[in-house]
């Protein structure tokens, strides 16, 4: 199927790419059937959205410390299990406060995205295809931005927001 595992590898960072940004971009589309069921004011909504980047900016920098200590492959692993339980524990929050504490800690699993992944492909592709090979993985941020929409809208839509994460 593949040429090589480098084919592989490029692929699979475009799909890490695309569903961290279907999954950040879902609150977006959520939130104003959630907001009205938590009782949420704009003012709040900010905070909540604000959240989930103080994690994400802060786990960028510390993202890039532990790919080049441990290894990107491992924390990028690491990062897409966090985020993935945090994205889910979203259906968990019962108000503002624990809310802002799963945005936050889902911003902290997202962080290292960026870092591990230009680790990897530095690691991976020689000098003469990075830039291509990254371009290809960055595809996936567009797209999932693009996709969320028409998706999480139909699910909230019909089954209400808790499906969507």
């Amino acid at each position: 199927m593949f040429k090589n595992y480098r084919s592989f590898i490029c692929l699979m960072l475009f799909f890490a790419m695309l569903i961290n940004y279907l999954d950040r971009s879902a609150l977006s589309v959520a939130m104003p059937i959630l907001a009205k069921d938590f009782g949420l004011t704009k003012i709040e909504m900010g905070w909540v959205f604000s959240s989930f980047f103080a994690g994400y900016a802060l786990f960028n920098l510390v993202g890039g410390y532990l790919s080049d200590k441990y290894g990107a492959h491992p924390i990028l692993a690491g990062s897409m299990v966090i985020w993935s339980l945090f994205c889910g524990m979203t259906t968990l929050a019962t108000g503002l406060s624990s809310l802002l504490l799963i945005r936050f800690f889902f911003g902290v699993g997202e962080g290292p995205i960026s870092a591990s992944s230009n680790k990897i492909v530095y690691n991976w592709f020689p000098p003469g295809e990075r830039a291509k090979v990254f371009s290809y993985a960055l595809a996936g941020v567009p797209l999932g931005s693009a996709l969320t929409g028409p998706i999480v809208g139909m699910m909230t839509s019909y089954w209400g927001w808790k499906v969507a994460f």
